[in-house]
């Protein structure tokens, strides 16, 4: 079963939705233009959204991925304010300009690189990305990375490098393995290569 196409289409008074658990895919449009839309609450099963499903969703800055998500279209995420987003090795396809103008954005991943299924523009606004996450079991938050030279791409973007999100819970920074210091997510650069774990405090 799939959300049909621009269903909500630029339903202004919109705020939250809970995506019924019987959907596996969410269509082209459906929310796009949804500017007051601020949670979206999405099943496990659910494989994919459409082209722009979420474009222009200004107000939406968190968004949780269950571990059956596989595909993100086309500009489905462009100019929504996503400020930290977790990808698990399940995202297999990215199409193009799929975050642009999502300025405040960083991307958490498991993949250690752009898998093949991610077109060469998924990342046209040069979003930060963390590569090499480790995630939770059910894969909707990071617990940890290894730190290295290469695996922050972008670090200097606009905006900055912004924490990952986990539904309930508070970012409190990152745990150096090397050092025994936290570093909150815009000065994770400053940390030692190596181990870093992600310190979460219930809300």
């Amino acid at each position: 079963m799939q959300i049909g196409t621009y269903s909500f289409y630029k339903c202004k008074q919109l705020k939250t939705f809970t995506v019924p658990s019987t959907v596996t895919f969410i269509g082209d449009g459906v929310f796009n233009g949804c500017s007051a839309l601020t949670d979206v609450y999405l099943p496990d099963g659910l494989a994919g959204f459409g082209f722009m499903t979420f474009k222009d969703c200004t107000a939406l800055t968190e968004i949780t991925l269950p571990s059956s998500f596989s595909l993100i279209d086309e500009f489905a995420f462009a100019g929504t304010g996503l400020t930290g987003i977790t990808l698990s090795q399940t995202v297999g396809s990215i199409e193009n300009n799929a975050f642009l103008g999502s300025d405040m954005l960083t991307v958490y991943t498991e993949h250690t690189g752009k898998p093949f299924g991610w077109d060469s523009s998924w990342n046209a606004s040069n979003r930060p990305v963390v590569w090499g996450c480790t995630l939770s079991a059910d894969k909707k938050y990071v617990v940890s990375f290894t730190k290295s030279s290469s695996n922050i791409q972008n670090p200097g973007a606009a905006n900055g490098i912004k924490a990952p999100y986990r539904q309930g819970y508070t970012f409190d920074g990152w745990l150096s393995a090397a050092n025994g210091q936290t570093y909150p997510a815009a000065n994770v650069n400053s940390a030692p290569n190596g181990n870093l774990t992600a310190l979460w405090t219930p809300v």
